[in-house]
Order: C-alpha cells, then sequence, then structure tokens
C-alpha cells in the first residue's frame, strides 16, 4: 500500500523482484507459475517463457511434490493459530537433475477472486558441497587428533599444559596413582612438594610475562611414595601473538640422577683412592715427629723411675738407721745417669710436640672424614670454609711439593648446598692448579702460588680458586667442561674433573663455574653459590 498522497508504481515492484539476487517465484492457487525473476529462471535451468504456465511442483523431484501441494492448502485456507509461511529443504530439478534446495512460501497478494503466492527458493548446493568438506576436515581432524593422541600418550615423557592460573587443560598421560579425568582441571602444584612450589609459579610467571622457555627439575611422589625426578622444560602457547597457555615436558630423569650419584660418588672414591698415598704420607709425618718423641719420654721416664727407686731406698735406708753411704752414691749415680737438667728442659717440649702432632694427625683424619661423607639427598646448610680448608687439608700432599698455598676467607653465612659435592668440585680444581703450577716449575727449585678466597657477594658465596700456572690455551678455553677433554698426558688425567665440578654447581646448585686466565701467568675459578641454595648466580671476579 502507498502511503498517503502517493502513487504505487507497479514497473517499480517489478523492477525489483528481476533485480533480486534471491531466486522469486510467484503461483497462483494452483500452483500454476505465473512470474519468475532472472535468479529463478537461472536456479532451474528455464526461460521465464518456459516456466510460465507451469506447475511449480514439476521444478521438484517427485518425492516432495505432494509437500508443496499440502503446504501451498495450508496458506490458502489459514486456520487461526497457524503460520502464513512454509519453509522446508526440497530437491529440486535443474535440467532433469536433482539438487538441493530451500524453500519459502508466503501468501502475499490476491489477484481477482485468487491468491498469489511467493516463492522463494535458495540453491543449497554449494552450501552442501561446503558442509560435506567442512564434515571431511572434521573428521581428518578428529581422526588426526585421535592419531596425535595416541602417539603423545606413548611418548616418552609427561607432556601437559596449564593455564596463567596453573590450572592443567590437557595431559597426554599420568602416573599409576592418579587419574586422568581427575588430573585434568586441577592445580598442578599439589602433585609436588610444597617445598617446590614457589619455584615453579615463578617459572610460569616468567613464561607468561617473556614468552622465555623455563627449565628446572622437579620431583613427585611416585607410587610407591619414592621420588620421582623430571627434567621439565616450559614455553608459552601463542594465539595471535598473545600468550593463552603454557605447555610443559617433563622426562623421567630417576635412573640418570642415579647414575649421576653412582658416577660421582665413584669420583668421589677415586679421588680418595688418588689422595690416599698422599693423605698417608701427611700423617706419617707427624706420626714419626710423635713417635720419636715418646720415645723419647718413655728413656727419660725409665731414667726418672730409676731414680726415684734410688731415692726410696735412701728413705728407707735412714728410717732404718742403716749406713746412708752407699744409698747416696746409687741416687747420685741414678740422677747423674737420668740428667736432670737436660729432661726439665726438654721434656715439657716433648709433651707440647706430641699434643701438636696429635692435633695435626686429628685435623687430618676429620677433614678425611668431611671430605668422605656421603651427600645428602637434601641441601642443608654448611660451614662452606669449613669444608675447603677440609679439601685444602687432605689434598696438601698434591700440591705442597710445587706450590705454596694462602688462603683468605671471608666471613660466610651458613650456605645450604650438598656439601660434599662442593668438596669434590673444589678439590678437582685445586688439583688441577697444582698440576698446572708443576707443568712451570718441574726442573727448578722454585715453587708456585695456589691461592684460595671466599667472600660474599649479595646472595652469592664465591670461591676463587688461583694458580700461578700455565694458563688456559684460548684454542682449548670452550672446551674446558666438555667431558673427558684433557691435554694431560695418558694416565694422569681422565677429562672428567672439570666436567663434573661444572655439573655439580650448575646443576645441581643453580650457581655458576667460570674462570678468568692468562697464558703464561696463571688461571682462577671462580664457584658460585646461592647461599638460600635457590636462584642462578651472577658473574662474579676476584
Amino acid at each position: 500500500m502507498a502511503a498517503s498522497g502517493e502513487v504505487e508504481d507497479p514497473s517499480l515492484k517489478e523492477a525489483a523482484l528481476e533485480a533480486a539476487p534471491v531466486a522469486l517465484l510467484v503461483v497462483d492457487g494452483s500452483g500454476q507459475i505465473l512470474f519468475s525473476n532472472p535468479a529463478a529462471n537461472r536456479t532451474f535451468g528455464h526461460t521465464s517463457s518456459e516456466l510460465q504456465s507451469t506447475l511449480f511442483e514439476a521444478l521438484l523431484a517427485p518425492g516432495f511434490r505432494s509437500l508443496f501441494r499440502d503446504e501451498l492448502g495450508r496458506l490458502l485456507a489459514p486456520q487461526e493459530g497457524t503460520e502464513r509461511e512454509a519453509h522446508h529443504e526440497v530437491l529440486g530439478l535443474r535440467s532433469s537433475r536433482a539438487f538441493p534446495m530451500e524453500l519459502s512460501l508466503g501468501k502475499v497478494a490476491r489477484l481477482g477472486a485468487a491468491v498469489a503466492i511467493m516463492v522463494a527458493v535458495r540453491d543449497l548446493t554449494a552450501q552442501r558441497r561446503a558442509d560435506a568438506l567442512q564434515f571431511a576436515a572434521d573428521v581428518e581432524a578428529l581422526e588426526a587428533r585421535e592419531r596425535l593422541e595416541a602417539m603423545l600418550e606413548f611418548a616418552p615423557a609427561f607432556i601437559l599444559t596449564v593455564n596463567e592460573h596453573g590450572c592443567i587443560d590437557y595431559i597426554n598421560r599420568t602416573l599409576p596413582q592418579h587419574d586422568k579425568k581427575e588430573v585434568i582441571g586441577s592445580s598442578w602444584l599439589p602433585y609436588f612438594p610444597k617445598e617446590q612450589h614457589a619455584m615453579m609459579e615463578a617459572a610460569l610467571k616468567t613464561v607468561f610475562e617473556t614468552g622465555e622457555i623455563q627449565h628446572y627439575e622437579v620431583a613427585t611422589p611416585g607410587p610407591d611414595g619414592s621420588l620421582i625426578w623430571f627434567d621439565s622444560q616450559m614455553g608459552p602457547i601463542r594465539t595471535h601473538g598473545a600468550t593463552v597457555g603454557a605447555v610443559l615436558v617433563s622426562q623421567d630423569v630417576t635412573e640418570r640422577k642415579r647414575a649421576q650419584a653412582e658416577l660421582l660418588a665413584g669420583r668421589h672414591m677415586a679421588l680418595l683412592g688418588t689422595l690416599a698415598a698422599g693423605v698417608a704420607h701427611e700423617i706419617n709425618t707427624p706420626i714419626q715427629f710423635l713417635g720419636d718423641n715418646i720415645a723419647f719420654l718413655r728413656d727419660a721416664s725409665r731414667d726418672l723411675l730409676e731414680l726415684l727407686d734410688q731415692l726410696a731406698e735412701l728413705r728407707r735406708a735412714a728410717s732404718e738407721w742403716r749406713p746412708l753411704e752407699q744409698a747416696i752414691i746409687a741416687a747420685v749415680d741414678a740422677e747423674e745417669a737420668a740428667d736432670l737438667p737436660y729432661l726439665r728442659a726438654n721434656m715439657p717440649a716433648a709433651f707440647d710436640n706430641c699434643i701438636d702432632g696429635l692435633a695435626r694427625v686429628r685435623t687430618i683424619v676429620q677433614s678425611l672424614k668431611d671430605f668422605a661423607h656421603p651427600s645428602e639427598e637434601r641441601m642443608v646448610a654448611a660451614d662452606l670454609n669449613r669444608a675447603v680448608q677440609s679439601c685444602l687439608t687432605i689434598a696438601a700432599n698434591e700440591y705442597k711439593y710445587v706450590a705454596d698455598l694462602e688462603t683468605h676467607f671471608e666471613e660466610l653465612p651458613l650456605v645450604t648446598c650438598h656439601a660434599s659435592e662442593i668438596n669434590q668440585a673444589v678439590l678437582n680444581i685445586v688439583v688441577n692448579a697444582a698440576h698446572a703450577i708443576e707443568d712451570v716449575v718441574r726442573g727448578t727449585n722454585q715453587k708456585g702460588l695456589i691461592t684460595v678466597r671466599t667472600r660474599r657477594e649479595g646472595p652469592m658465596a664465591v670461591i676463587a680458586i688461583s694458580d700461578t700456572g700455565t694458563g688456559i690455551p684460548e684454542s682449548i678455553r670452550s672446551r674446558v667442561f666438555d667431558p673427558f677433554f684433557t691435554t694431560k698426558e695418558v694416565g694422569k688425567g681422565t677429562g672428567q674433573g672439570l666436567a663434573i665440578a661444572w655439573s655439580t654447581v650448575k646443576k645441581r646448585h643453580s650457581g655458576e663455574l667460570t674462570f678468568d686466565t692468562e697464558p703464561g701467568k696463571g688461571t682462577t675459578f671462580f664457584i658460585q653459590l646461592p647461599i638460600d641454595g635457590k636462584g642462578s648466580a651472577t658473574d662474579a671476579r676476584a
């Protein structure tokens, strides 16, 4: 209906129908086509003249013609409460070939006593093809996902994803005591000891804030309650440039850690074996000195007892009013034999020497015990200065013939560490220093110098071990910490000492092992350890 004051333009309406991109047709009450626009002509593959006066149901596959007639009848004689339009997906005919289409019917106007029905048709062929392709893609994606999950389930590592709050979104498999369905959706922290939570949360925060890959070791109780160690790497999951989660790959390294512990223990005992002769020599010197002094004291005591016996005889003779001449002569002879002035001058010193010798032996034995003490499973607070001194004591025979030793120990707080492993690292470096100096002073009467210092630098404890050896050539500096790399002659070095020291300091203690060197002047190694047993070191220089 036109607005007041306006005249309807039938040609404008017809032009709009002609230009519509949707297939539109008008049928009368019998279903005969009265009008079709160009889009409808293209859809059914007929011209307008071919379609006019044709029953619309002839454009439908036989199985859908009765549906059209029923809907047409419903629209022509609507009952109250029924819809005045209809929508169905049917099969149409184009050049006698069926194609899917969406059919919409609506009553629009009267043609005299008749009613005109608008029919809109949407060709669904392209959509069905797209749906089929999408379905195939979905099936393929599902199959690919199932294959991926099957592969991940048997991957030699635990793979999981977490959100920024540490909630587990996915995990490929779990330890036997956990249910995978219960693990997904839970926080990752309760599966690990509380003392590791802060480190794990810090790593997750770093991944989300910087995108940097984090590497750390964690332990979790296994089915029997014993700890299982995992070497873990955590990296960001990015979508459109934003970090939306983190992926963790954790590999069970329990056996490797046990093997490392056995290797360290074996190297530890090998070092003890190497040092055994030197330690025996170090103990033998004060023992010999102690033996000489005890022999002197034994002879002195025998002379003194003989003198006392003669004095006792003199006392008895006097008390019995016997002649005293013989008793006095015997006492004088005993006194002369004992040489009392000499004994008085040397016996106190001999006793002091015995005490000093015993103290020296006790120090060596205690140092050996400290060095040989097995490593604790967990780090404990230790006196680092005492540990270093113990190493220097038992290694004395390795360096004392080629180098003098200077120590400068600053006051340090207790350092949380595996003390026996740090002992071994220090010992390896000191022995290497002695060998480097030996190459310089061999064939001379000169000695080099080994200087050992300790100090505190902020949160770090630093041990600096300097030597006046040959220095490290530039060509091999990058290989100093490589396993089995050595420049020593066959039988003198295995190339494991510095490699083990590096692993101990870097991986076991989150510290740093570095060096400064100058050919012809010597080398200084720096062991840097977090005092609280956590964190990473910064480079330190003496």
